[in-house]
């Protein structure tokens, strides 16, 4: 069974904020080398070692943040876990992009938490899915937060802990992951406590 808590404080508009930022600890993942960099060279590749979690709030909450010209198509209450029928699954990433690459470019490895909502008709034609992205929290490298700013969205430059691995070993089968806004007003929370006992994933809130 694995057992998780999440904390999450977020919700803003879609900019680069400007913070006074600390330095930078070098990152070096545990991660194995990007795979298909020679095969893709033109391309932006690299691995991504992440905890994927669906944290289910208020439906009404999720409508203030997708823009209104938006629809949120609602489908996903025919294939997930929920009793009530206003909540809505946000869908957090977390863990560290490693041996990043584009040619002869590379970046430095990192650590990120994405949220994202799903379900969201972008088309406009009432069936096709797709995911929207208001905010990534990452952290204050010019390099990095200059190619997440050119997709759109928020960027949330932050602390993490660990800072370059995809989680923490707290003992035993206690794990974490934990991000924090440099200016302090957001955070995410990531605990869990793994074991063998049950085949599904109950996640408590």
């Amino acid at each position: 069974m694995i057992s998780v808590g999440v904390a999450l404080i977020l919700w803003a508009t879609t900019q680069v904020r400007a913070v006074a930022v600390p330095s930078t600890p070098s990152c070096n993942a545990s991660s194995a080398p990007n795979p298909i960099a020679s095969r893709y060279p033109d391309m932006v590749t690299g691995t991504l070692n992440e905890s994927v979690v669906t944290v289910f709030i208020d439906y009404a909450v999720a409508r203030e943040v997708v823009p209104k010209q938006w629809n949120i198509l609602q489908v996903y209450k025919k294939y997930l876990p929920i009793s009530s029928s206003n909540l809505y699954p946000v869908v957090l990433e977390l863990g560290v992009d490693h041996d990043v690459r584009a040619g002869n470019t590379s970046v430095p490895d990192f650590s990120s938490v994405r949220v994202t909502l799903p379900f969201i008709d972008l088309s406009g034609d009432g069936k096709s899915n797709y995911r929207y992205t208001p905010a990534i929290f990452l952290p204050p490298i010019p390099v990095i937060v200059a190619g997440a700013g050119a997709y759109g969205e928020e960027i949330i430059q932050s602390t993490f802990d660990p800072s370059c691995d995809a989680y923490k070993q707290l003992g035993g089968s206690q794990y974490s992951f934990a991000a924090t806004s440099i200016d302090n007003k957001y955070n995410v929370l990531l605990t869990a406590a793994v074991s063998q006992d049950n085949n599904y994933f109950p996640l408590d809130v």
